[in-house]
This record gives structure tokens, sequence and C-alpha cells, in this order.
């Protein structure tokens, strides 16, 4: 994932109030568990279901 695509996730995430920190810790959690990087932050609210 290149890094233009983590700000654009980590910008989404803000404007869901999702602190930076946070929205990379989500992606983090992401790869390890779907292998894959997110393609957008609906995604990553996946893993907190």
């Amino acid at each position: 994932m290149s890094l233009s695509e983590n700000d654009n996730i980590i910008k989404e995430g803000e404007r869901h109030g999702v602190s930076p920190e946070r929205t990379l810790e989500l992606i983090n959690l992401f790869r390890r568990t779907y292998r894959s990087d997110p393609g957008d932050f609906s995604m990553l609210l996946e893993v907190l279901e």
C-alpha cells in the first residue's frame, strides 16, 4: 500500500472522527486479519464489527 493510499484512508477516518494513529492501527490489524490492504476506510470498519 502506498503512502498516498494510507493518507487517503487516514483523511477519511478523520472525517469519521477517528485519529490518524487509530486509523494506522486499524490498517495494520486489517492487514494481519485479511492478509491484504484495505481499499478504503469502510473496509476498516469491517474489522471492528
